[in-house]
């Protein structure tokens, strides 16, 4: 007999279908109401959290933001699904209005006393403020200009202070959560020349005995985290203890992620096994690009949700028929360019029966994920080091193979296509991100802006092109890019818009590519709405098999996803001898 609250379940149930169908005001309503009956359980915050997902709430009532704060703390939630909604509401407030102006009248000397003033005073000790910068990563132009300015405003105070700084609890906790964010964001603020002259004296000055309550020695390492990780510093006993004796605190957080989880990827470099070597120019430029960071780097991500492979496909291309799909008793899956992890973690998770191997060119990529993948306890992904040319190394095929987001990156994207290909199980399937020539049009015309003015692509380029960016019309082809989720972190931006290599494909062309490969098409991942509008004009096709077709349907409508084409293809099965 179930346990659970009576009507927790179906107020839950009903919050996930009224999203689906283009109610969110109503479905938080309801999620909001299994929050209440559910006792506190996980699944519900989870999905309270999925509901809330790109959902604009200008005005929140004071129990949806103790739900939202509340679902900050849930480990099972995703909380960048929240990031959205929260920056929404904040930004409401008459005391950020009143903030960003001050910051926009005056923004290259802003001053703490004014700033608090002007609506920090109030702001940063916002609990809803706290809990999005520790626990997501920010994708705003406002609320990074309000960041940006009270970043320098602080370390401004610091510095110029002759006098002990008396910072309080409250604003200790407000600059240990920028540097959080700070971190997460990879230092992507720009830095004026005064900041960078005055970090030196910061990050040399002497730390008092960590056994001494000291609330001067914390503001300042604060201060000094939002602009360098603590893991830099020789200090790594100290700071381990200073985080152990404020337990709890986002000065204790900060810590960790700077210093505990830092060192503990650099420790694990040596754990990950290798396949092959890394002899292609492109590939090794294109390693160097992301070893620097972890890419992409990522805080959380939402539940998986337990399924076989076959219930995975008829998930995402419901109208295709499920005969010829793969029923395997275990299934192999390999993640080609798994990156930090986050898909190839859900997936380890979520399909049943399953062995996941990830690989990928960035070492610190790979360290990123096998930290992450001990702390979920995930046990069926291994993490390997290596060239996707190189996989054929492994001598093992697989069942399902999957490749985002890295075949336009290759000097010939067939061949890595090909080589993946052959790694297929007869019956096995292939899951391929490409970007859209249709959907990258104002990308490509960024990426020639950045090259014409000739930013480097190092952390002080990158800054200083995204400053130029931020300042230009929200509505030019270059200005659009800050709505670009990608815009929003070093490395991301790095791969937005100084790629060391990027093809982007038409239908027609991805069609041309699968015929030589011996592949058969399954189907496209699009909206329900797109899916829809197609099966109605083209019911000739009904299970959308049709690349033509498809193509043709762009061409009326416009380009079909965000900027990435996401299609399934599948290696024909053996014929059996009756045949």
């Amino acid at each position: 007999m179930s346990t659970q609250p009576a009507g927790a379940e179906t107020h839950n149930a009903l919050g996930i279908a009224l999203k689906a169908q283009g109610h969110p005001g109503e479905a938080i309503r309801h999620h909001q109401a299994a929050l209440r009956l559910g006792a506190g359980r996980g699944e519900y915050y989870a999905s309270f959290a999925a509901c809330m997902d790109g959902v604009p709430v200008t005005k929140a009532s004071p129990a949806l933001v103790g739900d939202l704060v509340a679902t900050f703390a849930v480990d099972g939630a995703d909380h960048q699904a929240l990031a959205f909604a929260c920056t929404h509401i904040l930004e409401n407030t008459a005391a950020f209005r009143t903030l960003l102006a001050s910051v926009d009248s005056n923004p290259d000397e802003p001053d703490l006393d004014r700033l608090m003033d002007a609506g920090l005073d109030s702001l940063h000790k916002h609990p809803l403020l706290l809990a999005l910068l520790a626990k997501t990563v920010v994708r705003d132009a406002e609320l990074e200009r309000v960041l940006t300015a009270t970043r320098h405003a602080l370390l401004r105070h610091v510095v110029r202070s002759r006098r002990p700084l008396d910072p309080s609890p409250d604003l200790i906790a407000f600059t240990s959560a920028l540097a959080v964010q700070c971190f997460a964001n990879e230092y992507v603020y720009f830095l004026s020349p005064e900041e960078s002259a005055a970090l030196p004296e910061l990050a040399s000055a002497e730390r008092s005995d960590v056994s001494i309550p000291d609330p001067d020695r914390n503001q300042r390492l604060a201060v000094l985290a939002c602009y360098m990780p603590l893991g830099r510093l020789d200090e790594d006993q100290n700071l381990a203890e200073l985080a152990r004796r404020n337990e709890g605190s986002l000065l204790a957080l900060l810590i960790t992620r700077q210093v505990s989880e830092f060192h503990h990827e650099r420790r694990l470099r040596s754990t990950i096994g290798t396949v092959g070597e890394i002899e292609d120019r492109i590939s090794r430029r294109v390693r160097e690009q992301y070893e620097e960071n972890p890419y992409p780097r990522w805080l959380s991500c939402p539940p998986p949700e337990r399924s076989s492979l076959r219930g995975l496909v008829e998930k995402v291309l419901p109208d295709l028929s499920p005969d010829g799909l793969p029923e395997a008793s275990e299934t192999e899956v390999l993640i080609a360019g798994c990156g930090t992890g986050r898909h190839a973690l859900a997936r380890a998770a979520g399909l049943r029966r399953s062995r996941v191997i990830g690989v990928d060119l960035s070492l610190s990529s790979l360290c990123y994920a096998k930290r992450k993948a001990a702390g979920m306890g995930v046990e069926n992904l291994e993490l390997r080091h290596g060239d996707l040319m190189s996989l054929h190394l492994l001598e093992r095929s697989f069942d399902l193979i999957e490749c985002i987001g890295v075949l336009h990156h290759m000097a010939d994207p067939e061949e890595g296509w090909t080589a993946l290909a052959d790694l297929l199980k007869p019956g096995g399937l292939m899951r391929v991100g490409l970007y859209s020539e249709a959907a990258r049009k104002d990308v490509a015309a960024a990426q020639s802006w950045v090259a014409d003015r000739g930013y480097p692509a190092s952390p002080e380029g990158i800054r200083r092109c995204r400053r130029d960016i931020l300042s230009m019309p929200d509505d030019s082809p270059v200005g659009k890019m800050r709505r670009v989720v990608d815009f929003y972190s070093l490395s991301e931006t790095r791969d937005l818009l100084f790629p060391v290599r990027e093809v982007r494909f038409t239908l027609r062309q991805i069609g041309r590519i699968i015929d030589r490969s011996g592949l058969r098409f399954l189907g496209l991942e699009v909206g329900d709405s797109i899916r829809k509008r197609y099966l109605a004009e083209l019911p000739e096709d009904p299970e959308g098999t049709s690349l033509d077709n498809w193509h043709r349907f762009e061409r009326r409508h416009g380009h079909l996803s965000p900027g990435l084409y996401l299609l399934w293809v599948q290696r024909p099965a053996r014929k059996s001898r009756e045949e």
